[in-house]
Order: C-alpha cells, then structure tokens, then sequence
C-alpha cells in the first residue's frame, strides 16, 4: 500500500486527479487531498507519505518551497510536479533533486497515470538497493562471530528454544557442525579464577579466555570439528564432532581415535595456560556421544563434575567415569532434575504467543517420558506432571477462561493425579486439555477478527460523505494499514478501496430513488465534491448517468 497526496489549488483539477486515482485499485493507492501547501504539510505532519503529486504555483506557498520542506522530512518521498507552460524556471530548479519528476497540465490522463506508476516502480527498486544490500553483507560478516555466539549460547541457557537444530541454521552462521551428527561436550574452567577476577576487567577477562581458546583449538582439534561457546562467563565450552574426513557409515567407530587425541592432549593445554597466564585450568569431557536436544542436560552435568571435585592449583582433567590428577573417580551423577522446570518455561512461552506446531513438539517430549514410568508415585514423573499443572492453571487464569474451558473439559484433573490410572491416562489428558485451548483460542480471535471487520464496514457505510482514508481506518481498528488492508481481504474477499467503491454506489442507488433530493446533494452524501465527477463514478459502474439510472427507476414504478 503507498500513499500519495495530491496538492492542488484547484477544486477541479484536485477532484479529477482524486478519481481519476480512485479508479485505479490495483495500483494500491491510499489517497489523500490538500487545497493548499500548507494544509499538505499538516497531512505530512501526521503520516508518512511515498508519492506527492503537487501544483507548482500556489498561493501562499508554492511547490517549490514545500518540496523543501519534503526534502527535509521526508528525503525519499517522490514528487510529481503538474505545471503550466509558463513554469519552467521552476521546473529547471525542481529536476535537480533526485526523485522528483514534472508533467504538463495538459498532458492525457494515460500520462500522469504512468508518472505515478514509475514512481512506485521507483520505490519498490529503493527497497532493493544494491549498494545497501552490500553494505548490510558486510556488517553482517563483521556480525558473524557474534551471532554465531548468541546461537550457541541458547542452547546452553536454560531458557533454550526447544526447536530441532537446522543444518540450514548451521551453514547459514557457517558453523562447521553436522546436525544430524551426534556430539561430544568438553567444558573448561580456571581454577582460581573466582580468586582473581576481581581484579580484572572485562576487557582483561575476556583476553584471557580467548586466548585460552586459541591455545586450546591449535592443539585439541586436529581431527575434528568443534564450535566453541563462552557460557555464563565462565565456563569454555566446545561442541566437538569428527572432521568428514573422519566420517564413515560406523559413525561411532569414527570416534575413538580423534576423541582420545582431544583427551590426550588437554593437559598439554593445561601447561601451557600455567606457563603463559599464570593460571590453572581444569576441564570436564563427556564420555558419550549425545543428540543435540541432550546438550543442556550434559552442559548441567559436566557443570556438577567440576564443582563437586576440588580444582587443584595444578588442575585436573576429568570425564564422567572418571578423573586423571584425583585420587578417587566420581560417582555417576543424577540427571539435572530442574531441566523439567527449563522446558516446561519455554512451553509457556510457546503457549503464550500461539506457537502451537512448537507447543505440541516440546509437550510430546515431556510426556513421552511420563509414559515409560510405571509408578504413579515416582517423584521425577510427580515433578514433570504438577510442573505442566501449574503452566496450564497460570495460563488459564490469565486468559480469563476459566469458564469457557469448564464447558468443555474438566481441568479439575490437573490438581491431582487420583482420576488417572496410568502416566499414559495423564499424558493424554493434557493433550486433550490442550487442544481445547487452542480452539478456544483460535474461536476467540475468528471472532475479534469478524468483530473488527463489522465494525470497520459499518464505520464506512456511516462515513460515506467523508473521505475516508486506509490511515484513519487502521488508526479505528489499532492496526497498522498494511496489515488491516490484509486482513480485510482475507476476511471478506474484497479490497477496503473497493469495498468503499461499492458502498457509495449502493447508497447513491438507494438516495437516486427519493424524488426530493437533487443529484449534487446525493453526489455529496457519498464523498463527492463534484457533481461531475460523482456522475463520471456513477456511469462508469453502471454505465448510466445518475439522472438516467433515476429516470429508469420513476419508469420501472410507472409500468
């Protein structure tokens, strides 16, 4: 949708061009009028404008000074200058701006139309711009390693999205990782770190874990890939997996012996760090191959393995079965039980903005887990459950429908796990619950959407006499006008131009069967200041004049 203001002086030459637009829906048009310049700034004052087709030579102000005061606010507005003959000393001082073209008066209607449609063309060529796209490529290149980070980093925070790792998403930031590959975890810490980095700056801090980075990478993956991520300030994290050249259909085979080089060498890297920074660093590896959506669950882990072992000032290296420089191996680890609360936060999110291909993903995870338990009294399954209650219960009071649900589902059961015989009964119990909300969310919003529409027309059918602009709709309906001109098509079938179209000529037939009002004061009670224009509208879609369509009308009731 582009919106062009029309400036001129004239009623009638302002009229002409204001139909002669109207008429033209597929150009998208939304159309507005200005008798003087200043009353075209006070327009431009309010909304931002793509096309002014303006007189030059008007009292008070003429084109020439309001086309400075475009140039000012709105640089990339184009101008289109009507202008007589007399005019070019104007005209020659008009072309020196970029984006601003002139017609005679004179010139057909076919012409002005085209001047117009150029400067759409124009416009839409704008939003492609070579050199910007360029600029935006190089930025983005600067931006990369940055970007890379905040991808990698969410799937390390606990509230990851939950959505499947893309290969496209890989490539795209060009991280040299295969999705459908399984990973391997290494995490690394300073030791005394916590004693020192009150001392240093950010600046210092960062200068020291990037260069334990470079240490580490020119040593560690020699045969394999790995993407590398600082988590919560701390904690060097490596995803690694085997170079191709390393890959085979036994991808487990392909593993042993670059990962045992990676183990192998981590107290090179420790040595070095002592020698060249003066500190210990100590690092927990994973000893099994996981899927991506597991990395939280094993970050959490490696996590628990350095703190509850004692970081020596020498550091130690260990993995989950166990620890070189420690005297004793660790016992297994419990999963991180809060994982659940993680998830079922990001399950809220997704509920809350209407994600419901990625609701019923992640709520098909969780659950699929409740049905291999077999005790209803097992605590991690009690935990997941009364989680995915609370979640349910906070949206369902928020949402104010708590009525509407009870009509069609008893939410009753998420306060107790007695009306189910089995965790399979409860998984399918909440998705039931479920579906249900979204259909009362998806009822609710068709009605808010019929509801708007009705009274947008209705605004229109009681506004007929006015000018009724997209602008002033979308500003009634709370929408901007591209997505209310949208919606509108898709709810009624019909663009708001043309619907407005058809509404004056239903009112105009409706008023040209009452004897007693006279064709300028219909043409008038539907938007048209010119009787002549109303009566060019009026045939055009009826291919009789008003007076004609009245006389049939007085015919038709004779016979």
């Amino acid at each position: 949708m582009y919106k062009l203001l029309i400036v001129d002086d004239e009623q009638m030459v302002l009229d002409w061009l204001y139909w002669l637009f109207s008429d033209l829906t597929e150009l998208e048009l939304d159309i507005y009028r200005a008798n003087t310049a200043m009353e075209a700034i006070q327009i431009m004052d309010q909304y931002q404008m793509h096309i002014v087709l303006t007189d030059i030579h008007m009292p008070e102000m003429n084109g020439m000074q309001l086309l400075a005061h475009i140039r000012e606010n709105w640089p990339d507005c184009k101008v289109i200058f009507l202008t007589g003959h007399g005019e070019f000393d104007y005209v020659y001082k008009a072309i020196k701006y970029d984006g601003v073209s002139y017609l005679l008066k004179a010139e057909d209607d076919t012409e002005i139309v085209k001047a117009v449609e150029k400067a759409i063309v124009e416009i839409k060529q704008s939003y492609y711009n070579v050199a910007l796209m360029d600029k935006a490529k190089q930025q983005m290149e600067m931006a990369l390693p940055l970007l890379q980070q905040e991808f990698l980093f969410e799937l390390f925070s606990k509230v990851t999205d939950t959505r499947p790792i893309t290969q496209h998403q890989l490539n795209e930031l060009r991280i040299p990782l295969d999705c459908n590959c399984p990973v391997i975890l290494l995490i690394g810490s300073f030791s005394p770190l916590s004693k020192v980095s009150r001392e240093l700056s950010r600046v210092e801090k960062s200068q020291l874990f990037y260069t334990a980075k470079l240490m580490a990478e020119q040593y560690l993956f020699v045969h394999t890939t790995a993407a590398y991520v600082l988590c919560e300030d701390t904690y060097m994290t490596w995803i690694i997996q085997p170079d191709s050249s390393q890959l085979n259909d036994e991808v487990y085979l392909a593993w042993e012996r670059p990962l045992r080089f990676v183990q192998e060498n981590l107290e090179t890297i420790q040595k070095m760090c002592k020698e060249s920074l003066g500190l210990s660093v100590s690092f927990a590896m994973g000893n099994e191959l996981i899927e991506w959506g597991l990395i939280l669950e094993k970050y959490q882990k490696l996590k628990q393995l350095l703190h509850s072992t004692f970081m020596a000032e020498s550091g130690i290296v260990i993995t989950e079965n166990g620890a070189k420089g420690t005297e004793t191996a660790l016992a297994p680890q419990h999963e991180p039980e809060n994982l659940w609360i993680h998830k079922t936060a990001a399950l809220a999110n997704y509920l809350d903005r209407g994600q419901k291909e990625d609701f019923y993903t992640l709520l098909l995870e969780m659950t699929r887990y409740l049905i291999t338990v077999r005790s209803m009294h097992h605590i991690p399954a009690l935990s997941l459950y009364f989680s995915l209650s609370l979640m349910f219960l906070s949206y369902i009071e928020r949402w104010g429908i708590v009525e509407q649900l009870a009509f069609k589902i008893g939410f009753y059961k998420l306060l107790s796990i007695e009306y189910f015989d089995s965790w399979a009964d409860a998984a399918t119990y909440l998705h039931q619950l479920a579906d249900t909300i979204f259909d009362l969310r998806e009822d609710e919003k068709g009605r808010k959407d019929r509801d708007l529409i009705s009274r947008i027309q209705g605004y229109i059918q009681d506004h007929l006499a006015e000018d009724i602009s997209l602008v002033r709709l979308a500003d009634l309906a709370g929408f901007n006008p591209s997505y209310l001109s949208r919606m509108f098509k898709q709810m009624t079938g019909t663009n708001i131009s043309d619907y407005i179209f058809q509404a004056r000529l239903e009112k105009a037939k409706e008023l040209l069967a009452l004897k007693h009002l006279k064709v300028q004061e219909i043409a008038a009670m539907v938007g048209f200041e010119s009787p002549a224009y109303f009566s060019k509208f009026f045939k055009k879609a009826t291919s009789m004049t008003p007076q004609g369509y009245r006389d049939t009308l007085n015919l038709w009731k004779e016979n």
